[in-house]
């Protein structure tokens, strides 16, 4: 028997039981993916002042490619550009979801690094919800004319090891990935 201390962890137990339940009474659907995604974004929040040292350059390389050929197999352009090959610390979860939100709108996505700051320049609408922007503590701007924005978030950059993270054939093969999860990608 596990024990949960914590309510919201008992709370987001408790969603994942059930959604578990209905997939396997009434099979993979994409209203249980929503609710996955959901419960993904809640746990992330939750856990958003737990940072670690993580390799943005391979990290967003392994979620973008997924993306692009999730956005392709839909029939939906995606070009992206990586670039910055340091260690930062920050929440895992939380940047996947900024990420993961931002290319569900944009079409264009360039991620790079400058001194102690992660700056993501992208092409696309205006995704209104970017509350793990402010769990990140960054800011951005946004034009309305021309759909460009500009995400600046700040970091510290570490010299620790990078922690372990699923490649893009990981993301794209696992049902349960945050890719597919925000994708709503049943396979």
């Amino acid at each position: 028997m596990t024990v949960l201390p914590n309510s919201f962890e008992r709370y987001t137990a408790a969603l994942r039981i059930l959604t578990s339940l209905l997939i396997l009474k009434h099979g993979l659907r994409q209203k249980h993916l929503k609710n996955l995604s959901k419960i993904y974004t809640a746990e992330s929040f939750f856990r958003s002042n737990f940072y670690e040292p993580l390799n943005i350059e391979k990290f967003t390389l392994s979620l973008l490619y997924a993306v692009a050929i999730i956005k392709f197999k839909q029939n939906k352009n995606f070009t992206f550009e990586v670039d910055g090959d340091k260690n930062f610390l920050i929440s895992k979860g939380v940047f996947t979801v900024l990420l993961l939100n931002l290319c569900k709108y944009c079409e264009e996505l360039y991620i790079g690094t400058k001194d102690d700051q992660i700056i993501i320049n992208f092409k696309g609408k205006h995704n209104k919800s970017l509350s793990a922007l402010k769990k990140l503590k960054g800011f951005y701007f946004y034009s309305v004319k021309t759909c460009i924005g500009k995400i600046v978030i700040p970091v510290k950059e570490t010299d620790k090891k990078s922690v372990n993270f699923a490649g893009e054939w990981e993301n794209i093969f696992d049902r349960f990935s945050p890719v597919n999860l925000f994708f709503e990608n049943i396979l």
